[in-house]
């Protein structure tokens, strides 16, 4: 599994809250890529954050919601919604950025009065990736209204757990956390994965930003291949029960679904 960051810098300063803890099963590498610039625009219509609801970044509010792109032929958006309204997850959002911007303005004005760099982007980097809160994502989507089935096995149908795997999906989105490389994943195995260890695994609480977007990739990991930052990927027992071929040099995993290019995607308004 490989966690992989889209993060444009423009203005926001986000840095990513997983690899905070600890890691779970395959190693996990990091990357940063620029995304497009002018992101700020909004589709006309978007609604800002609810009156009263704590300040947030200008160019989050203008596109919420959702910050992401649902292809042609997805599963409908409209029945795999969270559970709480539209606004009450903007306003959840809404809370979790002002307290986030308090904590950078304190990191600020102590690195100032200690005489260190005090420019807000690091202040942000240093908050996201030491100081922000513990959480999950189990945790996060249950925050706005997205039950999750359990770890362990998937004792649903396979219509309800198609219907869970694409709630989970969607609520992730909201999160700004996409995923990739699931085609050889069948929905039930899928659904394993993500309640059994990717939903568990101990992160830095910070909110989705327009300049962020967390990709997971769930291609399998070839044993003769090292991740540039640790060696080898390490891959567990139950992930290969997950995998139909074998692993390992020269294997390619079977193609069993075609999820992949349903999957939400970040917007991009300066592209559309």
């Amino acid at each position: 599994m490989i966690a992989c960051l889209d993060w444009s810098g423009a203005g926001e300063g986000s840095s990513s809250g997983r690899g905070g803890g600890k890691k779970s099963g395959a190693s996990k590498k990091v990357g940063k890529v620029a995304s497009p610039k002018g992101d700020t625009t909004s589709p006309k219509g978007d609604k800002a954050s609810p009156k009263g609801a704590a300040a947030a970044p200008e160019g989050d509010a203008a596109l919420a919601p959702p910050m992401f792109v649902v292809p042609d032929g997805a599963p409908a958006l409209d029945a795999h919604r969270p559970s709480l309204a539209a606004d009450a997850v903007q306003a959840v959002f809404a809370r979790k950025r002002a307290a986030r911007e308090d904590r950078i303005a304190k990191l600020v004005a102590e690195a100032k009065k200690a005489g260190r760099p005090a420019e807000r982007i690091i202040a942000a980097i240093l908050h996201d990736s030491e100081h922000a809160p513990h959480s999950t994502n189990r945790r996060q989507l249950a925050e706005i209204g997205v039950e999750c089935p359990p770890p362990g096995t998937i004792s649903l149908s396979d219509r309800d757990a198609a219907g869970a795997l694409w709630r989970v999906i969607y609520g992730l989105a909201h999160l700004g956390i996409y995923l990739t490389g699931t085609d050889h994943l069948d929905d039930r195995a899928l659904l394993r994965i993500l309640c059994s260890r990717i939903l568990e695994e101990e992160i830095r609480d910070v909110p989705p930003s327009r300049d962020m977007s967390e990709f997971i990739d769930l291609t399998p990991c070839r044993a003769d291949m090292p991740d540039g930052l640790e060696g080898p990927f390490d891959v567990d027992g139950d992930e290969l029960d997950d995998l139909d071929g074998e692993v390992g040099p020269g294997a390619r995993p079977r193609k069993v679904v075609g999820r992949d290019a349903l999957l939400p995607r970040p917007r991009r308004d300066a592209a559309m």
